[in-house]
C-alpha cells in the first residue's frame, strides 16, 4: 500500500487517499497507524456507530453503524492536497420516513404471511430508543443482559458484544423486533 500511495500522489497527482474498508474498526485504526499517507478511511464490518471521527496518524476514520440505520456524512475542506478542516455527522435513516418499493414489499409479505400474526404480536412498550454499540454499553445490551438475569436467576450476565439487529424506536415492541435484536433464537 505505501508504494501505491506514493505512486498515486507523485505520478497521478491525486489530492486525497480515501480507503473504503470492510476490515472492521480495530484493524482500520491499526492500518492507519502503520501506513502513512491515508487521508480518510470509510470503515465497515464491525458495525460501530462512531459519533466523532477517530484521528490516527493524520487519517480521519469514520464508521456509521449497520442495517442502514445511519448515513455518515463527512465534509472535507481540502487546500493544496491537504485536509484543512472537516465536519462529520451521523444522519438517522428511520425506515418509517421512507416508502416501501411496492414490488419488493409484495415479495416480502408473501414470505412473511404465514408468520405475520405471531411476528406482529406486541409484547411490550419502550419510551427510549434501543440501539447497540460495540464501544460502549448501550440500551439494547442492557435489555439483553437484564433479560438473561431475569430468566436465569444468575448474579451476573454478559452480552456477546455483536451488533445484531437494527435500532428499535420508542413505542410498542413486537416479537419481530425482538427477533431482529438476536436473530439466531
Amino acid at each position: 500500500m505505501p508504494a501505491m500511495i506514493k505512486k498515486l500522489r507523485e505520478e497521478e497527482r491525486i489530492d486525497l487517499v480515501v480507503v473504503v474498508s470492510h476490515m472492521g474498526l480495530p484493524l482500520d485504526v491499526k492500518l492507519a497507524s502503520l501506513i502513512n499517507g491515508i487521508d480518510v478511511i470509510l470503515s465497515g464490518h464491525s458495525h460501530d456507530r462512531i459519533t466523532r471521527p477517530i484521528l490516527e496518524n493524520g487519517c480521519i476514520i469514520i464508521q456509521s453503524g449497520a442495517s442502514s440505520s445511519f448515513l455518515g456524512r463527512l465534509d472535507l475542506t481540502v487546500e493544496g492536497g491537504h485536509i484543512t478542516d472537516f465536519k462529520h455527522q451521523l444522519i438517522p435513516l428511520f425506515t418509517d420516513k421512507y416508502e416501501d418499493d411496492p414490488e419488493v414489499a409484495q415479495i416480502v409479505e408473501e414470505i412473511l404471511y404465514p408468520y405475520r400474526q405471531k411476528l406482529d404480536l406486541v409484547v411490550g412498550k419502550i419510551s427510549t430508543p434501543l440501539h447497540r454499540m460495540t464501544l460502549n454499553e448501550s440500551p439494547m445490551d442492557r435489555l439483553i443482559t437484564d433479560s438473561y438475569l431475569h430468566h436465569t436467576d444468575a448474579d451476573i450476565a454478559f452480552s456477546h458484544g455483536w451488533r445484531y439487529g437494527s435500532s428499535i424506536l420508542p413505542g410498542p415492541v413486537t416479537v419481530k423486533e425482538l427477533y431482529q435484536i438476536i436473530p439466531v433464537f
